[in-house]
């Protein structure tokens, strides 16, 4: 049964989309392929990822005044992709050592007579602790500092 419109108002109407008919003279191509798989998985200075699509002819160009077919280089597109540097560089960090007096905040403690509160260790003072932290490269290791 048809109703009325407003019932359907959050719907999108149902409108004819315009397109172009091609000529039966015309160069027929078909739609273009799904990008490819990147061939590198990151980029150095010689190598960069590469990503292609590709589309065919369906129909040849059949008669005077018909578009004519593009040459095979516009039959395939190629694009970069995994652009980011192969080497990788990050943080490594070693187990934290033990809690040691901070020299710097050990006199004034004592001087101030500052004891923390609540605290049933019988803790004196503020302390540090510290752990090595070095700069690695993936799959090699530390990374020497710069002279």
């Amino acid at each position: 049964e048809i109703v009325d419109r407003s019932f359907c108002s959050s719907l999108a109407a149902l409108e004819p989309i315009p397109c172009e008919v091609p000529c039966a003279r015309d160069c027929v191509l078909s739609d273009w392929t799904p990008w490819s798989t990147c061939s590198q998985t990151c980029s150095s200075k010689t190598v960069e990822g590469k990503q292609m699509r590709t589309r065919s002819i369906l129909a040849y160009n059949a008669g005077e005044g018909g578009s004519l077919c593009p040459n095979s280089s516009a039959l395939q597109e190629v694009r970069n992709c995994n652009e980011h540097a192969c080497i990788v560089y990050h943080w490594q960090t070693g187990p934290w050592g033990p809690c040691t007096e901070d020299p710097s905040t050990a006199s004034l403690n004592t001087s101030a007579g500052i004891r923390p509160t609540g605290d049933s260790q019988g803790l004196c003072s503020m302390g540090v602790q510290t752990r090595k932290v070095m700069c690695v490269r993936v799959n090699v290791g530390q990374v020497p500092p710069k002279k």
